[in-house]
């Protein structure tokens, strides 16, 4: 009986006559491939990154890497386009998409390799070498939730280059072929006319250029130009529409990038695919976004809170600005950093000349608490104007697209499960009165699943989050990203609950989370979740009230979601002294 291993979603490809094993739980991710394997028996394949401490020494194996490569590729860089710029510019300009693209290749690698060694006699499917161009535009078009990181057809190239390479006898050619999509953005007309209102209204040349100020309403972004003095600050945009055609892709201008060597069959394989996975934006279409830089001899620091990673205008904006002298701001953009036990691209953060945090400092001083505005405008802002409970939920790619100490593709079938318990554990009238808040769908069937089980929740999507968490009676969280902080500093009473053995925290920030456990407010599991919303539900305001559980709230949030009514003071003064006074 042959032995097949189904490496993606792609059931069409699938050998279902012999035993089946799936090398993770993405293949099951959606109703058809569900119901094709009711009634038929497969085994999974266990993560090679369990437990959980496995995902911090792939982080630190990758940063490596990371390191080793990224001075090689900008030298490559360098020379294709004639150019001379430091490390430095490169870094700003390709960093996140390679630090990233690293360790999506070493999970499929891993992943692949853990699957042969524990069943060697397994075979697999590949597409031809010729179908397995990782060509993409940008960043966005690779890393965002719906991009390619998170599509079969995508990842089925990925397998099918390491399955070549490295288990040749384990493989069998296969013809299968999608349309490529794009997910670049495109503008419109209206964001067309925001941008030039926005952009020629800075005609001071402002010293400091901001970008992608999530935490910022426009009416603070006024506040603090105002503050500052108009020629000091100037808000931009930088989301022109980008080229969404891989025409110009050129295999004669990825030749000039290859890479010789590496150190072990993993380095020496992605370095072989590396030239031909970097974005058009930084070799065919370098010229077009470099010539779009204008002004960034004048500006003596470029800052942002989001842009530093997907918007490539920004990112050729800010390197050149570095170039030319300039500071590079980052500002915390949610939760997970200074907290989580792993998360890669942190590093990136701190080798700004300033990372401001929402209340952390790492041991070398690096990183500066600031207040953030946006959670400063909401604090105590509860009003409870809705007598339900707010059950905010997750999101989570198909395919791993970091290695982040929180839930990786294997760990979903178990957070639906927690969240079924969950329910299962409330009071049915609860139940009854609960608001169920999806996140992004990233082809798990969220709603759907919880949905069968409990047709009584309503579920909400339109409005602002923060909005929905000043008016609930009680809000429910399950997973420690950014919506447990909102809650906590709007005040509105919390009780959040997520495996501890999937978020795993670094040990600085244990004991933040200890307050927050012995106060009653996060738990180890739902049902004793579920427990504790039972027991306060008719009194959830006295409850929270208790000068115990604020203490513990208002230390949490001192650390972790730094706010001051005096904010627009506080960020005035930390721009003055980054520009010297001038």
């Amino acid at each position: 009986m042959n032995k097949y291993l189904a490496t993606t979603g792609i059931s069409s490809i699938w050998d279902l006559d012999g035993k089946l094993f799936l090398l993770g739980p993405w293949c099951l991710a959606g109703k058809d491939n569900i119901k094709l394997l009711e009634a038929r028996s497969y085994e999974m394949i266990p993560s090679p990154f369990k437990p959980a401490t496995k995902i911090k020494e792939a982080a630190d194996y990758c940063q490596v890497i990371y390191a080793e490569l990224l001075p090689r590729v900008s030298d490559k860089l360098n020379v294709l386009h004639g150019a001379s710029y430091p490390l430095r510019y490169w870094e700003v300009l390709l960093g996140y998409w390679l630090m990233h693209f690293i360790g999506i290749f070493y999970d499929r690698y891993r992943r692949l390799e853990h699957a042969f060694d524990l069943f060697p006699d397994v075979y697999t499917h590949a597409l031809p070498y010729g179908q397995c161009s990782l060509a993409s535009i940008d960043t966005y078009d690779t890393l965002l939730l719906n991009g390619k990181i998170n599509d079969d057809y995508y990842n089925l190239k990925l397998f099918s280059l390491i399955a070549h390479a490295i288990f040749p006898e384990n493989t069998a050619v296969i013809e299968y072929k999608e349309n490529a999509v794009s997910r670049s953005k495109n503008e419109t007309i209206k964001r067309k006319i925001f941008r030039f209102f926005l952009n020629s209204s800075d005609i001071f040349q402002p010293q400091v250029i901001f970008s992608g100020m999530s935490q910022l309403q426009p009416v603070d972004s006024m506040q603090l130009k105002w503050r500052t003095g108009i020629r000091k600050v100037g808000f931009k945009d930088f989301n022109a529409g980008n080229s969404e055609s891989y025409d110009n892709f050129s295999p004669g201008a990825r030749e000039k990038l290859t890479l010789e060597g590496g150190s072990d069959r993993f380095r020496e394989l992605l370095y072989k695919v590396l030239p031909y996975a970097i974005p058009m934006c930084y070799v065919e279409d370098y010229d077009s976004y470099h010539g779009s830089v204008k002004n960034s001899r004048k500006v003596k620091a470029v800052g942002s809170a989001g842009d530093w990673y997907f918007n490539e205008r920004f990112k050729f904006f800010a390197a050149e600005s570095a170039v030319n002298g300039a500071k590079l701001l980052d500002f915390q953009h949610g939760g997970g950093y200074g907290v989580s036990f792993s998360i890669p691209h942190e590093k990136l953060c701190l080798e700004k000349d300033a990372f401001f945090t929402w209340g952390w400092k790492d041991k070398e001083g690096r990183a500066k608490p600031l207040p953030v505005p946006y959670l400063s405008k909401v604090r105590d802002k509860h009003s409870c104007s809705l007598e339900n409970l707010l059950f905010v939920s997750t999101s989570l790619p198909k395919y791993q697209y970091r290695f982040e100490a929180c839930m990786q593709p294997e760990d979903m079938f178990g957070y639906l499960g927690n969240m079924k318990s969950f329910f299962r554990s409330l009071r049915k009238e609860i139940v009854k009165e609960t608001l169920f808040r999806p996140n992004i769908e990233g082809g798990w069937n969220v709603v759907p699943t919880i949905k069968e089980g409990h047709p009584d929740l309503t579920v909400v999507t339109g409005g602002r989050l923060v909005e929905w968490m000043k008016k609930a009676k009680l809000v429910v969280a399950d997973h420690a990203h950014t919506s447990f902080l909102e809650a906590l500093v709007i005040n509105v009473p919390s009780v959040f609950y997520w495996d501890h053995d999937v978020y795993l925290m670094r040990p600085e920030a244990e004991d933040y989370f200890e307050l927050l456990r012995k106060a009653g407010i996060l738990h180890r599991s739902p049902e004793s979740a579920a427990k504790k919303v039972n027991e306060i539900w008719h009194d959830s305001a006295g409850w929270w009230k208790q000068p115990g559980i604020q203490d513990a709230r208002n230390k949490f949030c001192q650390r972790f979601a730094l706010t001051s009514e005096n904010w627009l003071n506080e960020w005035t003064k930390a721009l003055e002294t980054l520009l010297g006074g001038a």
